[in-house]
């Protein structure tokens, strides 16, 4: 949000919400040790309302019944919260344009004014994430809150740092991340990336359909493709060879087209050599051969 804006307020006014407040309301609210992380990357001053006081933060409620109004009437729908968020972000933009009843300049003009008394933003926005370890089973998963997911087969056994976010969850190794995945909150859930495993099923082709991480990625179709591309005599290394091609290209692209197995390999292949040799010409050999025989 702070980078929204450009800088840091001197003082950010909060509700008594639990997430933030762990003891207390208002001016003896005791702010929560992620909430005090946050004030101190930014260098604000934390400020809490009091309990049922609407008049402290009175032009708080009124551009969230503005907000609403105007940005979700009639209700919208997205396919996901980062669509949601960046519809409200670009209603956001556009009100800047409003000019409110008894001020001089737009929205847009006064925010100027209110920026020159803000604090500068910090080099690293802040990471608002929890995090936890864990160690990577022998199915290639990460167990967090009851669900499981996937990682690369190469981290097998091997112990990674799992961030989440309120919909997001990323794990990381190295100081790199290896996996991301949407944040499922229904329990005893398997997800699987069929990434994550294709150097497993190349080394043992034979269970590609028993595989959950295959049966649970790919259209039931494409199975019953690719089983009849099986029965045609394809081998287990170049049905993983058309399963990678689907995941880059689509399921049904491959399913359509003449999709040669080797297509890369044939490529690369085909590529002319930059460095022409030319061939040599033996039969100078076969003459010296031939005068030292005349000898």
């Amino acid at each position: 949000m702070l980078e929204f804006f450009g800088g840091v307020p001197r003082k950010v006014i909060f509700d008594n919400a639990r997430i933030a407040v762990k003891d207390g309301f208002g001016a003896h609210a005791k702010v929560t040790d992620k909430y005090a992380a946050l004030a101190a990357h930014y260098c604000f001053d934390p400020v809490f309302c009091n309990v049922r006081s609407g008049n402290e933060k009175g032009l708080v409620e009124g551009l969230v019944n503005t907000s609403r109004s105007n940005f979700l009437v009639p209700i919208p729908k997205f396919d996901s919260m980062e669509d949601l968020n960046a519809h409200l972000e670009q209603e956001c933009i556009r009100y800047r344009n409003h000019r409110v009843q008894g001020h001089n300049g737009t929205v847009a003009e006064e925010y100027e004014v209110e920026k020159a008394a803000m604090y500068p933003l910090p080099e690293r926005k802040y990471d608002p994430c929890r995090r936890i370890e864990a160690r990577v089973s022998r199915y290639s998963l990460v167990s967090f809150e009851k669900n499981r997911y996937s990682v690369p087969v190469d981290y097998v056994g091997k112990t990674v740092t799992v961030k989440v976010l309120p919909e997001k969850i990323s794990i990381w190794a190295g100081g790199k991340q290896i996996a991301s995945h949407t944040r499922w909150f229904r329990t005893e859930q398997s997800i699987y990336d069929l990434k994550h495993y294709l150097p497993l099923l190349r080394q043992k082709g034979r269970a590609i359909f028993q595989a959950k991480p295959f049966l649970d990625n790919v259209p039931e179709e494409f199975v019953k493709w690719l089983e009849k591309r099986k029965d045609d005599g394809l081998k287990p290394k170049e049905l993983v060879d058309l399963i990678e091609l689907a995941l880059e290209i689509g399921f049904d692209k491959v399913m359509r087209g003449d999709i040669r197995i080797n297509t890369r390999i044939e490529n690369e292949s085909s590529v002319p050599d930059p460095v022409p040799v030319e061939k040599p010409d033996m039969s100078v050999y076969d003459s010296l051969l031939g005068e030292e025989v005349s000898a």
